[in-house]
């Protein structure tokens, strides 16, 4: 006789992998474990760069970060982070809405692995993209005479960044509880944070009023050059 087949639903089968769940759920463990140890090596400073008032604030004093060297230690360990915390919202803006994105293409995985090293390749990127910005602000900085802007101007982006990073991880993160898979609530996170990224160029052109003697027209071209032309750029290759 045969032996009967036993109904699948008594099978004691395991779980299938995820591993791009796996992934952003590790990933997100190591970004938290992060900003720990830097709130416990500088917590001013990390409160100073989640301020989102002074993000906004168009009368601003020096704070801890402005009134700090660009290059230490700590700044660059923030600059890493942040590196990493964007890109892993772009990554997952880029596995879960891969039809608005052509760039998405270019980052694909099919392992919790691949997933880190993918991870680690675009947080290079954007570490060296805001290298570039820094170096970018220094020699326009100076072609325009406006030498004392150049750390004011690079931490306000930063921490313009940082706030947008944790607005969009946020965002993601109700996604994924509330089962929210649209490929348009993901693509949607870029365009609020490219919202972001102009209403703080806005404040940054007014605070650059109240802080320089120079005309308009001079520091509004001062501005595309070191703002609002890069941004198009880097927004028509990420958006289109």
């Amino acid at each position: 006789l045969e032996r009967p087949v036993q109904s699948s639903m008594f099978e004691n089968s395991t779980r299938q992998a995820d591993f791009f769940r796996d992934f952003v759920i590790l990933a997100s463990f190591i970004l938290i474990a992060l900003l720990v140890v830097l709130f416990r090596i500088n917590p001013r400073l990390t409160f100073d760069y989640l301020n989102v008032l002074k993000l906004f604030s168009v009368q601003e004093r020096d704070d801890a970060i402005v009134a700090g060297r660009i290059g230490s230690s700590v700044n660059l360990f923030f600059f890493g982070f942040i590196s990493f915390l964007f890109s892993l919202i772009l990554i997952i803006i880029f596995y879960l809405a891969p039809d608005r994105i052509p760039l998405a293409g270019n980052f694909i995985f099919y392992s919790t692995l691949q997933g880190f090293l993918v991870w680690l390749v675009l947080s290079v990127l954007v570490f060296i993209i805001l290298v570039t910005k820094l170096m970018l602000i220094t020699a326009f900085a100076l072609l325009f005479s406006l030498r004392s802007a150049v750390r004011f101007q690079f931490f306000s982006f930063i921490r313009l960044l940082f706030v947008t990073s944790m607005l969009m991880g946020g965002l993601a993160l109700l996604y994924f509880i509330f089962r929210s898979y649209s490929s348009a609530l993901y693509y949607n996170l870029l365009v609020l944070c490219s919202v972001f990224v102009l209403a703080g160029t806005f404040f940054l052109f007014l605070k650059l009023l109240t802080r320089t003697a120079f005309p308009i027209f001079h520091l509004f071209s001062y501005l595309c050059a070191t703002e609002i032309i890069p941004l198009m750029i880097l927004g028509k290759v990420v958006l289109f």
